[in-house]
């Protein structure tokens, strides 16, 4: 008896270790998001970026995603110290998320080219992977660190009694918001185009939240599976890249559902070629000009 009792007292203060891995990085990205939507609110009402060059939206990219990276691991290092570097939370959440940004920036982003008539006119110097530019890359890392953060909140706050229609309701109006927030802002940066505004917000906006539809939840699971072993049967590093590219592949069969079945959102959008998928080595695109 007295054995059991020490288990589960062993067990409770390791959850309570790892819950405090998960707020500590949750409040580091949740601290750092105004600082980042704040530079690039800067940016774009004072017209600054009129005279960047494609290097200058790389430098601008790695300032603002590395510290979704530091941040997590200073607000961690004296918590999990005892654990093994892979174990730790911070990096987990890294990889998860690093996954998901490169394979939406890599593959997602070609329908919004052919789906939503979405165009990169900004420079990039020869920096573009897959027509897309690197820079949008390392944007979209503290987009989503701050997107999918906030999402795991409202989720855990919506509690266990949230579950089936009710929680997919909740699920789908937070990837909804975001999505129709998203645009929103995106649509004072002349260097995002699209041929038609008004389909952008409303249908453009319920596509782009299929992506949030599958990895919001999924990343709620990730979080609450990382507290709740107890550190007796966490995922390996490999079942958590198994389970981002588990989401991925999830949201890329509801977006080709979209194309198959619904098509683009506006007549304007046919008119528009979208650039085609490139060889990463063969084209030499990861050299800059």
């Amino acid at each position: 008896m007295d054995m059991l009792k020490h288990h589960e007292k062993s067990k409770n203060e390791n959850s309570a270790m790892l819950q405090a891995a998960v707020s500590n990085t949750d409040v580091a990205i949740a601290w750092f998001s105004p600082v980042w939507i704040l530079v690039v609110a800067a940016v774009v009402v004072t017209g600054h970026y009129e005279t960047w060059t494609g290097t200058s939206y790389l430098i601008c990219g790695i300032v603002l995603s590395v510290p979704c990276i530091l941040l997590p691991a200073s607000a961690c290092r004296r918590v999990d110290t005892h654990q093994k570097f892979w174990e730790r939370y911070y990096v987990r959440f890294t990889i998860w998320m690093a996954i998901v940004v490169f394979i939406a920036s890599y593959f997602f982003t070609h329908y919004f080219y052919t789906l939503l008539g979405v165009r990169y006119t900004l420079p990039t110097d020869g920096w573009e992977l897959n027509h897309v530019p690197i820079s949008m890359y390392l944007m979209a890392y503290p987009y989503f660190c701050t997107y999918h953060t906030l999402a795991a909140y409202v989720l855990r706050r919506s509690g266990d009694n949230v579950t089936g229609l009710p929680y997919a309701v909740v699920v789908v109006a937070i990837a909804y918001v975001t999505a129709v927030l998203e645009a929103v802002g995106m649509a004072a940066f002349p260097h995002y185009t699209y041929p038609d505004a008004q389909a952008m917000f409303v249908k453009g906006s319920a596509f782009y939240s299929l992506l949030f539809v599958i990895t919001y939840p999924m990343f709620h699971e990730f979080q609450t599976n990382y507290v709740k072993s107890g550190g007796a049967r966490m995922w390996t590093i490999w079942e958590t890249c198994q389970h981002a590219l588990a989401a991925c592949m999830l949201a890329l069969l509801l977006m080709e559902g979209w194309r198959l079945c619904i098509g683009t959102i506006s007549p304007l959008v046919d008119s528009n070629p979208c650039p085609p998928f490139t060889h990463p080595l063969k084209d030499g695109i990861l050299k800059p000009a």
